[in-house]
């Protein structure tokens, strides 16, 4: 019976090793135009459990005076012999996107930092309202008992542009907090506890075997006197066993390669073509392999850029008859481009001549004009009768993205322009004043448009506006992409909590929030256009944008992973900026964003 139960113990040991191996860490894909997909991926690690030293209840009260370049602190004294595993701090912050720097130092034998010897390399990161965690671990730092070091914190934004603070316990004072002035070369005390806190693992100087069979090294046998970790990552990963899908499902995963490398090189992928990645590690002597590591997906793009010329054209190009008015008066027909671009030339079929000022006017929901979006300089002459082409493009920078009205007004000498009859029913008389529609009768106006699928165009009108990236830039920050948006802010929807998140940079296939004081249309060109684009949903409604082709995306078009994550009438609305309301439309147009509704987790996916 003895027997029996040792082997059943003896097994459940040996399954314990098998399958409860600890994953390869952070694996990141990205895809290029060769094409080819980059693997990179950190080792498996062993879970501990940290502990927090704090001298302040972040019951608060105040907040820090430090302004860019000076440095605030707090000195921290652990009671046992510990590995610095992460630094945490209560801040605010007035727009995303305000930087510090978190430096561990040394103190100077007076209970200050000494800031002549940091211990490890100042981390950059962004500071946000609320509690928040730097990783300090790959500093490898061990500190002795009672062995005092101290947690900085590096002003390095104008805090009177960009307000951020870190709050301050004022309740009492411990004298552990510090504010090094940096325009007076000296420290200051605070008066109270910053809210700032180490966190850290405490050994108990014994070898110890983890449920995964780990031998961890405790900080008691790291060498007195050296601030570094031994015990932290295992050394016993024989190699990597390499998985790939074109859906984000584990269960469905191929092998694709093993690789003792913590990198690898996918090299035999398509063009705009996305893949999902995961990756175990196999460990020796009979550990077994691990779990999958999380997720990591990568499209490759061509890279390759196409121009497109559009001609919106109403009339058949005979003219039946011809009409003259007097000095502003004038003529105009609407337009509905195919997509979004920029206007390029304007083509006008003039009966006689004489003197002409165009002119572009939006639409209303009735097809009728509603406003000057923007004229023509000077009028201009026209010498000859035929067709006359105008390079708008030449002067302004016009983005159309829906119905518009081309008008040609007329100047002292009045010019005579054809008229198409019959025709549509989309011209317009102008006396001066107003708009009147014609019946039957189409004048011969119509525009050139232009579309490069490596830029982004926009038109963005006065309020709130709904707007996406098709494709990758450079600088994706929210002030490149769209400097008019008030306080350098977009705002994206998260469909879990149901409530909106501040963006400092904008994601292509997801939609946004900016609000802007001005209309204006501008292009941003040198990106990487998207033609392949998979964008992840959540249960419920999801602001998503679309991909660089330029006559639009079909929503009944669209992948979607799991099956039903979309119905087989997908809802899909957008903003009418004009209107200030929502309307269901069929197609995603680039440089807009859309609300979805999904019923599932899961992607979708755009494909050319």
């Amino acid at each position: 019976m003895s027997r029996v139960f040792l082997s059943i113990f003896l097994l459940l040991i040996l399954l314990s090793l098998l399958w409860g191996q600890n994953p390869p860490r952070e694996l990141t894909a990205q895809g290029f135009s060769d094409p080819r997909v980059d693997l990179n991926w950190m080792t498996p690690v062993i879970p501990v459990e940290v502990e927090e030293i704090a001298y302040e209840d972040g019951s608060g009260g105040g907040a820090d005076e430090a302004e860019a370049g000076d440095m605030i602190s707090v000195r921290f004294t652990p009671t046992e012999r510990c590995s610095l595993m992460s630094a945490k701090f209560y801040g605010y912050a007035m727009y995303p996107g305000i930087n510090i720097q978190v430096i561990v130092y040394d103190d100077n034998g007076y209970g200050k930092p000494d800031i002549y010897s940091p211990l490890c390399s100042p981390i950059t990161c962004e500071i946000t309202t609320g509690w928040q965690e730097v990783d300090l671990s790959s500093a490898g730092l061990v500190f002795d008992p009672y062995e005092d070091f101290h947690i900085a914190i590096k002003k390095i934004a104008d805090v009177d542009t960009f307000p951020h603070y870190i709050f301050v316990d004022t309740d009492d004072s411990t004298g552990r907090s510090w504010w090094y002035d940096y325009s007076m070369f000296g420290f200051h005390g605070i008066g109270g506890d910053l809210e700032i806190r180490a966190l850290v693992y405490y050994t108990s100087g014994l070898m110890r075997w983890l449920p995964d069979g780990k031998r961890v090294k405790s900080a008691d046998e790291v060498e007195t006197g050296t601030h570094r970790m031994t015990y932290f990552s295992p050394e016993d990963v024989d190699y990597y066993i390499i998985y790939r899908n074109t859906v984000p499902d584990l269960s469905t995963m191929s092998y694709l390669a093993t690789t003792s490398d913590t990198y690898y090189t996918d090299s035999d992928v398509g063009i705009n073509a996305t893949y999902y990645y995961a990756v175990k590690a196999s460990y020796s002597d009979g550990g077994g392999i691990s779990d999958y590591s999380s997720i990591a997906s990568a499209t490759t793009h061509s890279g390759m850029a196409t121009t497109y010329l559009d001609t919106i054209i109403l009339d058949d190009g005979t003219f039946d008859a011809s009409a003259t008015w007097t000095v502003n008066h004038g003529f105009g027909t609407v337009l509905n481009p195919p997509g979004v671009g920029l206007l390029r030339t304007l083509m006008i079929f003039f009966t006689n001549t004489g003197e002409f000022r165009p002119e572009i006017w939006s639409v209303d929901t009735t097809g009728a004009p509603d406003d000057l979006i923007c004229s023509a300089p000077a009028f201009l002459s026209a010498t000859s009768t035929g067709w006359r082409n105008v390079g708008w493009s030449s002067w302004t920078t016009t983005v159309v993205d829906k119905q518009f009205l081309v008008a040609c007004i007329c100047g002292y000498s009045p010019i005579g322009i054809g008229m198409d009859i019959p025709g549509y029913s989309s011209s317009f008389d102008f006396n001066g004043s107003s708009w009147s529609g014609m019946t039957d009768t189409t004048y011969m106006i119509r525009a050139i448009t232009e579309y490069n699928t490596d830029c982004a165009y926009y038109h963005i009108h006065f309020g709130w506006n709904l707007v996406s990236l098709p494709v990758i830039l450079a600088d994706s920050s929210v002030s490149s992409i769209f400097p008019m948006a008030a306080g350098g802010l977009a705002y994206s929807y998260n469909s879990t909590t149901g409530s909106y998140d501040f963006a400092s940079s904008i994601v292509p296939g997801k939609g946004y929030w900016i609000l802007s004081y001005i209309d204006t249309s501008y292009t941003i060109c040198g990106g990487t256009p998207l033609y392949t684009l998979d964008v992840e949903v959540q249960p419920g409604w999801n602001m998503v944008g679309g991909t660089a082709v330029p006559n639009g995306y079909s929503k009944y078009d669209i992948y979607d992973y799991p099956e039903g994550t979309l119905t087989s009438y997908p809802y899909l609305f957008e903003f009418d900026p004009d209107r200030a309301s929502f309307v269901s439309t069929d197609r995603l147009y680039p440089g807009k964003g859309y609300f979805l509704l999904a019923f599932n987790s899961g992607i979708i996916r755009f494909e050319p």
